[in-house]
């Protein structure tokens, strides 16, 4: 979707499985060929997935960025992004059904200056693992969690959008505005 008078693209990401980044990247493209620089990603009720699927959207967009880390028992796994960028301006829309890889895909775009609007997302920055039992059943337990690139947590906290907004076309008008103040 696509407002080339305005030069503002839409894209919406409804969870982040094997795959998200490289579509999230393409879908950019396909946007910039249609003349839209500035983007509003939409990941309103998107409970999460592939947490590295989600960095790799965030590097998709931020240059030479810190995008956070990954903390468990056993270890510390620090993400950044690389030198590239799609070079568009971002709003994000998020809500209390943003949650878990899509929650952490809000926070490190937050942190690296993306305006965030809508309202508070869920609280699961958490990574869970499925292990599957010999009888067939499934056992998902907590393993790691998610710090942004400024210390903060938002497990059971949430992202705090820099706009709040109602769900549905009144987020959408505040991410239009946010840009015509640019």
């Amino acid at each position: 979707v696509k407002d080339s008078s305005k030069h503002i693209g839409y894209i919406r990401i409804s969870t982040f499985r094997k795959g998200t980044s490289k579509s999230f990247k393409n879908a950019i493209e396909m946007l910039k060929t249609a003349d839209c620089d500035k983007i509003i990603v939409d990941i309103r009720g998107n409970t999460g997935g592939v947490v590295e699927e989600a960095f790799g959207s965030a590097d998709e967009v931020l240059k030479k960025a810190k995008l956070g880390k990954i903390v468990s028992k056993k270890k510390t796994k620090k993400y950044t992004s690389d030198n590239s960028s799609a070079d568009v301006k971002l709003a994000v829309l998020v809500d209390q059904d943003t949650a878990s890889a899509a929650e952490i895909f809000a926070a490190v775009l937050k942190a690296n200056g993306v305006k965030i609007i809508g309202t508070k997302t869920y609280g699961k920055g958490v990574i869970q693992t499925v292990f599957k039992i010999k009888d067939g059943s499934v056992v998902k337990l907590t393993t790691a969690e998610y710090i942004d690139p400024n210390g903060k947590r938002i497990n059971e906290k949430g992202v705090t959008p820099n706009v709040e907004a109602a769900s549905g076309e009144m987020a959408i008008k505040e991410a239009m505005k946010l840009f015509e103040s640019k």
